[in-house]
């Protein structure tokens, strides 16, 4: 009995010394001193400042290889319409006038044609005029054929008889005394002879209107009247013919007209977007604001000489009254982060940090990196309330999002916990040069931070 109670006595000595506190000398240990205090919980991410309100500005589409011959400073405040830009036109210009040139050319080939369709027309209708009074002619005459002897000729043809006999009597007379005169010695024999054949002439002549007399008597023979109906269909025909020929001459003339106007319609349009194409080298500002260059990995400024070509963005007009940024918070505290939780923004090199808003969060989240492994962020964006005429596009700025608030906890370095178990933590508190733990409720934590209560503030807690 006397053993055992001697062993039990041991094994308590042992036990309490084990669970006493231990002593460890207060100059060699690290601490961290708590208050209570009201606290805010924040997420904390850089990003650069952007105009909330910018238009970019590029050059036209249809813009070939060119080169910038003046441009206005970054950093310029310019107004709508002001002047922002030029480009060398040189082979705008040259197109240009070339454009002129051939618009010259058709417009001179166009008033030749006038010309010359006018003295086609002229022709044609003087051919058709020509058919149309011979087809009348020859009508008039067809029907003079067929209406019978025509009596004025057949009066005509009378009186010649007459005047044929009258003639010849005369010329009968004359032979006779003209012969007693040859018997007698008087008148030569040449002579004689002479009226004799005037006589034999005014014999035919008499024989010869009689005949006429005779056929002009009877009236138009059946050939001479079908001749002369043909002539009438022949002359229809040409004069057909001649009218078909003016329409259809007219109306190629026509087409080739239209046809030349269309060309010179492509021609004058052609100049036209020429013309426009230069105003277009001339860029003016599309609303107020201050002139910004895009960001290049070649450059980040664009000055006169250098090549431009066409819808390639050049300026960037942007109005710095209303600003916002763009921060990365880690997937693992997005969930903490809503639409319309207040932030703060404050610009580098700058005292003051100015009042902001969480206006969007992104829907997916990337990588950092192309590690596997690597942490993935979302985009938050935040906009600046207005007052910001302090600070100006692309300043890189860092944004406080208060996420939560909460009034009389302690704000302790997150390596102080030991142990936790839920929202119970342990951690350790230095007490009269002692360790000794001591244990609180958990009610938020941030990356580097946890936020305690059931703690008295001034109390020295041990890393």
């Amino acid at each position: 009995m006397i053993r055992a109670a001697l062993v039990a006595s041991l094994v308590l000595g042992t036990i309490l010394l084990i669970a006493r506190p231990r002593s460890v000398p207060s100059s060699t240990l690290a601490f961290f001193e708590t208050r209570v205090a009201d606290e805010s919980l924040v997420l904390e991410g850089e990003g650069t400042l952007e105009p909330e309100t910018e238009l970019v500005v590029t050059t036209p589409a249809d813009l070939q290889r060119s080169q910038v011959e003046q441009i206005v400073a970054e950093g310029t405040r310019v107004k709508k319409g002001d002047f922002l830009c030029r480009v060398t036109t040189f082979r705008i210009e040259e197109e240009e006038r070339n454009a002129r040139e051939e618009l010259s050319k058709k417009e001179a080939e166009f008033k030749r044609m006038l010309e010359e369709g006018t003295v086609a027309a002229a022709d044609d209708l003087k051919k058709s005029l020509t058919a149309s009074e011979e087809l009348a002619y020859n009508r008039c005459v067809a029907t003079f054929l067929e209406s019978g002897p025509d009596p004025r000729l057949v009066r005509t043809l009378k009186l010649k008889i007459q005047r044929a006999r009258l003639a010849e009597v005369n010329l009968t007379s004359r032979t006779a005394a003209q012969q007693a005169l040859v018997q007698r010695g008087y008148v030569s024999e040449q002579d004689y002879e002479s009226l004799k054949t005037e006589l034999r002439k005014a014999e035919l002549d008499r024989l010869k209107q009689e005949n006429l007399l005779v056929l002009r008597s009877e009236g138009p023979s059946a050939d001479e009247r079908r001749r002369g109906w043909t002539l009438c269909k022949k002359s229809d025909k040409e004069l057909s013919l001649a009218r078909r020929s003016e329409l259809s001459q007219a109306r190629l003339r026509d087409l080739a007209t239209d046809k030349k106007k269309m060309e010179i319609q492509d021609k004058q349009a052609a100049l036209e977007e020429k013309a426009k194409q230069r105003k277009r080298a001339v860029l003016t500002a599309p609303l107020d604001g201050i002139v910004l260059y895009p960001d290049r990995f070649w450059s980040r400024s664009t000055s006169p000489g250098s090549p431009v070509w066409g819808g390639m963005s050049l300026l960037r007009i942007a109005q710095p009254e209303k600003l916002r940024t763009k921060v990365k918070i880690n997937e693992r505290w997005i969930d903490r982060v809503l639409v319309g939780q207040k932030a703060l923004v404050r610009a580098a090199h700058r005292p003051e940090s100015f009042p902001a808003v969480v206006s969007s969060i992104s829907r997916l989240a990337t990588k950092r990196d192309d590690e596997a492994k690597s942490p993935r962020d979302f985009t938050v964006e935040l906009k600046l309330s207005s007052g910001t005429g302090r600070l100006w596009p692309n300043m890189s700025c860092r944004a406080v999002i208060e996420i939560a608030r909460h009034p009389g906890v302690v704000r302790a370095p997150v390596d102080l916990v030991r142990r936790r178990k839920g929202s119970d933590v342990e951690l350790q508190s230095l007490q009269g040069g002692l360790a000794v733990p001591i244990k609180a409720r958990l009610v938020d934590e941030d990356r580097d931070f946890v936020y305690l209560t059931g703690l008295r503030g001034g109390e020295r807690l041990l890393y």
